[in-house]
C-alpha cells in the first residue's frame, strides 16, 4: 500500500485517518485478551510499587500466634514467627516485579545483539548462532 501524504491513511484515501494509538497497537486493544492481561500486570505493578502502604501488618514484628490459621484479621494466616503472611506476600511482589523484569531486559538485550550480529554478517555465523 502508498502512504496517503494528505490524510495519514493508508491506501483508499477515502479511508477515515487512524489515531496514533492504533497506529502502535492495531487492534489489540479493542480484544478483551490483551486488556485484561495489561490490567493484571498494572494491578501487580501497582501492589508492588505502593507495597509499603498497602501492607496491614510490619513484616519486621509479629503481629500473631505462630502459625495462626487465617481469619478475617490475617487473611493468609501468619507463619513460624508470627508474621502476617499476607503482608509478606505483598512485599514479595515488589522483588518478584524487579527479578522479572530484570530478567526480560537481559533476554531481550542478549537476544537483540545476538540477531543483530547473525543478520549482519549471515553465513556460517548466522548457521552457529540461530
Amino acid at each position: 500500500m502508498v502512504d496517503n501524504e494528505v490524510d495519514g491513511t493508508m491506501g483508499n484515501p477515502t479511508e477515515a485517518p487512524r489515531s496514533p494509538a492504533t497506529l502502535i497497537f492495531g487492534d489489540a486493544l479493542s480484544k478483551p485478551a490483551p486488556i485484561i492481561g495489561l490490567t493484571i500486570i498494572a494491578f501487580f505493578a501497582l501492589m508492588a510499587v505502593f507495597a509499603p502502604l498497602l501492607e496491614p501488618y510490619s513484616i519486621n514484628n509479629s503481629s500473631c500466634h505462630v502459625f495462626a490459621s487465617p481469619s478475617w484479621a490475617h487473611w493468609f494466616g501468619c507463619d513460624d514467627g508470627g508474621i502476617d503472611v499476607l503482608s509478606l506476600t505483598i512485599r514479595g511482589s515488589r522483588i518478584s516485579m524487579i527479578v522479572g523484569f530484570t530478567a526480560s531486559f537481559i533476554a531481550i538485550s542478549v537476544g537483540a545483539a545476538v540477531g543483530t550480529i547473525s543478520g549482519y554478517f549471515g553465513g556460517w555465523i548466522d548457521t552457529i548462532l540461530m
